[in-house]
């Protein structure tokens, strides 16, 4: 299993490479799954909405993320 994450500030374009990634890999017949972090899921998309809607400290914030990661790398991991 290959990932490719897209990373940066909100507005840096990360959208924009994501469909063109997406429309080459498409057109060359290569078999992927595009998930978005935090969320992915119907059980991430909760830690989601806590940490977008949440007054937490930075610390807890990075331990959602880092959960919210492991979860979907898992779910990810297992389909293969």
């Amino acid at each position: 299993m290959k990932i490719v994450s897209f990373e940066g500030f909100e507005y840096s374009g990360k959208s924009t490479q994501i469909k063109l990634l997406k429309n080459y890999l498409k057109k060359n017949k290569t078999k992927v799954t595009f998930t978005r972090e935090p969320g992915g899921d119907a059980q991430l998309e909760k830690i989601r909405k806590i940490i977008l809607n949440s007054n937490f400290d930075n610390l807890t914030l990075i331990l959602f993320f880092f959960s919210s990661r492991f979860a979907l790398l898992s779910k990810l991991k297992s389909k293969n």
